[in-house]
């Protein structure tokens, strides 16, 4: 049987004028705007344990701040993956981020980068120097995390869907895994319109083996959505790659699939 992908023209035929029209219309307002990559943070530790699962999310939570302090109450979402690192001959673990708030996952490599960078120089250090740089780093971060309320539920043995919530105003910050995907856009306040509701979108795709993706309609109202549903329908796997965000509003996004874009591109001439 012919793949989805390899009926589409005849199913993009089958559709009206005003479908096709709505879809040339979004192509061209696509082929105006500035692209960039998501940001992709391979956050590598010596094994998987209670430690550096707790440091990840201390990374998080401090990086929250930092980022969206001057912006007030933030939510997002990221998508995330256990793996495992290969390097100098040793086996590493690795919390395997992807997300398009850029700054924010920055700020975690870079905070990852100087404990390590910290560590380094208190191993070289006398005992007693080594122990004073280890209590100033532990009361600047107990000083920190004193003025806020911190929950998480992270599931960090399968990959998954990583919502993060900052709320200055009730001082508190969340880091969970989402629990409840779905495949149907109804299912999603802004109908998978957003950046963070796609990265949902695509681990309810990774982790369902069997999806309802709702009515048809409401994938057909938009070009990008319609362009990474064809993807799931033909089992052929969603490319991370192929994902790319706004340059000027990171939560605004478009899926390349280069064969339907081929064909809309021939009914259009």
């Amino acid at each position: 049987m012919a793949s989805f992908q390899q009926q589409h023209q005849s199913v993009l035929n089958q559709y009206n004028a005003e479908t096709i029209n709505l879809f040339v219309a979004q192509s061209e307002t696509l082929a105006r705007t500035e692209w960039r990559d998501l940001e992709v943070l391979p956050y590598t530790v010596r094994e998987d344990s209670e430690k550096f699962r707790t440091w990840l999310a201390l990374d998080c939570c401090r990086a929250l701040h930092e980022i969206f302090s001057q912006n007030g109450y933030r939510r997002f979402n990221a998508l995330y993956e256990p793996r495992v690192a290969q390097g100098d001959g040793q086996t590493f673990a690795q919390y395997h981020l992807v997300c398009h708030e850029i700054r924010f996952l920055n700020n975690v490599r870079k905070r990852a980068s100087d404990r390590i960078i910290l560590m380094s120089k208190a191993h070289g250090m006398p005992r007693e120097e080594a122990e004073k740089v280890a209590m100033e780093y532990e009361i600047e971060s107990q000083s920190f995390f004193k003025n806020w309320t911190i929950s998480t539920k992270i599931d960090f043995d399968r990959p998954g869907v990583f919502e993060f919530v900052y709320d200055p105003d009730s001082s508190s910050m969340n880091i969970r895994t989402l629990d409840r995907l779905s495949l149907d856009p109804k299912h999603y306040e802004h109908e998978v319109q957003t950046t963070s509701e796609v990265l949902a979108y695509i681990g309810a795709a990774r982790a369902l083996e069997v999806g309802f993706m709702g009515n048809i309609e409401d994938t057909l109202k938009h070009f990008s959505l319609f362009k990474i549903a064809v993807e799931i329908l033909d089992k052929t796997g969603i490319k991370l790659q192929n994902l790319r965000i706004n340059s000027k509003d990171f939560e605004e996004w478009d899926y390349r699939n280069p064969a339907i874009e081929a064909e809309l591109s021939s009914m259009k001439s």
